[in-house]
Parts: structure tokens; C-alpha cells; sequence
């Protein structure tokens, strides 16, 4: 698996993750997105409604491709021998560190985007845990090494 094919991979993922938050927002305006993180602010201004799943999309998507992306760069570059269950269960859960406590508050969200709710933290767990299962997947059955 290349780069691009992990990068691709992750917003497939990221795609399919978010499809539930895109379909409960068409049938009915939400203020709370299941499994996205509610973006109401950008670089402190305040977000219009009307375009927080527009900004929740495009944050969701890019930590998807990131995810999907540094995956077999780490491979490549030889600091992660394969692409085994154990090995993307240990790199989901520094990813989901390395969000929560760098990402998350260089974007103004807070750690673990405490600012923007009370369970961003419990939101980010659950994709990435879907990220690191979906990718294992992706990586051992779907894309051709």
C-alpha cells in the first residue's frame, strides 16, 4: 500500500463514517453530528449553522486522509514492520493522542475538542477506532500490496 492508496483509503473510510451525520443533517437540521465533530468556530470566528457540517466534513475527511496517509509512510520508512491488526491498533491509538492532545487544541478546539463539547473525546474514540478497523481491513484484504 502506497501513500496515496492509504490516503485514498482513509477518506473512503471517512466517507463511510460520516454518512450518518450527512443524512440525519438533509433530513433534519442537527445541532449535534453523530461521530463528526461539531466545527462552531474557525480560527475564532464563530461558524453560521448552516455551514458547521460543511467545516465538520472537511475537518472529519482531512484527519481520515491523514490517518489512511502516515500509515505507510511510517511502513516506508521502515518504523512499522507491517500492516498487522496489533501494529495499526498501537499507531490508532498514538493517532488518537496526537489528535487529541497537539491537533485539537492548535485548532482552537481544545484538548480532545473540549470546547466544542462534553464528548468530542468519547466521538474522536469511536472513529478512530472505526479508522484503525476499517484501514486493517482495507490494508490485508482490499488494496493489493
Amino acid at each position: 500500500m502506497t501513500i496515496w492508496d492509504g490516503m485514498f483509503t482513509g477518506l473512503v473510510i471517512g466517507i463511510v463514517l460520516s454518512t450518518p451525520a450527512f443524512v440525519a443533517e438533509l433530513l433534519h437540521h442537527r445541532s449535534d453530528l453523530p461521530l463528526l465533530v461539531d466545527v462552531k468556530s474557525v480560527w475564532g470566528k464563530e461558524v453560521p449553522s448552516t455551514d458547521v457540517l460543511t467545516w465538520s466534513m472537511v475537518l472529519y475527511l482531512a484527519l481520515a486522509m491523514a490517518f489512511g496517509g502516515l500509515y505507510p509512510g511510517l511502513v516506508t520508512i521502515g518504523l512499522v514492520d507491517s500492516f498487522d491488526f496489533v501494529s495499526i491498533a498501537v499507531y490508532t491509538v498514538v493517532f488518537y493522542l496526537v489528535v487529541g492532545l497537539l491537533a485539537s487544541p492548535a485548532l482552537g478546539l481544545g484538548p480532545f475538542g473540549r470546547r466544542e463539547g462534553a464528548l468530542v473525546w468519547l466521538e474522536l474514540l469511536i472513529s478512530h477506532v472505526f479508522f484503525g478497523i476499517g484501514f486493517w481491513y482495507a490494508a490485508n484484504f482490499v488494496v493489493p500490496s
